[in-house]
């Protein structure tokens, strides 16, 4: 079960020198976009992105995004980067509407 992510709590201890994780980083511009974050306790957790029934999730070599159907996950898609799997998830989605 996950919880959906509305907003994020920065942690005053962090440094401006500390990296800022990729998913928090993009967290502003995939709700501009009109995706459903999601993750499974909190945001300290690693970020899902959902829009219609495309889900988009961090692994160890990049990103992954697949279409959600009858709730299983199906046509898996690598990208090398978040930006480029919100961006071009979302042209997909838009571009059949």
């Amino acid at each position: 079960m996950s919880v959906e992510i509305t907003k994020i709590e920065w942690d005053v201890n962090r440094t401006s020198d500390s990296p800022l994780r990729e998913d928090l980083r993009l967290f502003e511009y995939a709700k501009d976009l009109g995706y459903k974050i999601t993750a499974k306790r909190n945001w300290h957790d690693s970020l899902q992105f959902q829009i219609g029934n495309i889900h988009i999730w961090a692994i160890r070599e990049g990103v992954r995004a697949a279409d959600v159907v009858d709730g299983y996950f199906k046509n898996h898609r690598n990208y090398a980067d978040l930006k480029d799997a919100l961006d071009s998830e979302w042209r997909k989605l838009t571009a059949t509407v």
